[in-house]
């Protein structure tokens, strides 16, 4: 994917948020909804979700002692007002063993994740530092998800 992840997470939460709009197009008047997307991004290569194992200990293996960045995109549609906001968070992991990769592997958390791995469960201790918000890296910023829809009911 030559897309930059920025731009990426911000086109894909856009298109999950029309696709829902379209979805519930006879209450959108009166609710709220907001989507989201998650990317992993090392070197500038996004990670999405991996579809198979051997991606995933790919994915694994290239964070190994690693800083990367975690992009999250929040889309939201009140009525016909429309906003989106990224938040970045980067994230160092320490040196991991093919070992701890592999039961990695087998515990199958890495499913769905972007980057191959949740930090909110076993992965944790493959963390050395977080800069940023831990909620992005779980996949949803929630302050800031907070602070978009509190501008938006404001606006309408």
């Amino acid at each position: 994917m030559d897309e930059k992840p920025r731009a990426y997470v911000l086109r894909a939460a856009a298109a999950k948020r029309s696709a829902a709009v379209k979805l519930l197009a006879e209450k959108i008047a009166e609710d709220t909804v907001i989507t989201a997307d998650t990317v992993v991004a090392l070197r500038g290569v996004v990670f999405g979700k991996p579809r198979t194992r051997d991606e995933a200990r790919r994915m694994l293996s290239a964070l190994s002692a690693q800083k990367h960045d975690v992009y999250t995109a929040v889309a939201l549609a009140h009525g016909k007002v429309r906003q989106s906001r990224v938040v970045r968070s980067t994230v160092s992991f320490r040196p991991l063993s093919i070992i701890e990769i592999e039961r990695y592997l087998r515990s199958n958390e890495w499913r769905g994740k972007a980057g191959a791995y949740a930090i909110q469960g076993r992965a944790a201790s493959f963390v050395h530092e977080l800069h940023g918000s831990l909620t992005n890296v779980i996949g949803f910023p929630l302050e800031e998800a907070l602070h978009l829809l509190a501008q938006v009911r404001k606006q309408s």
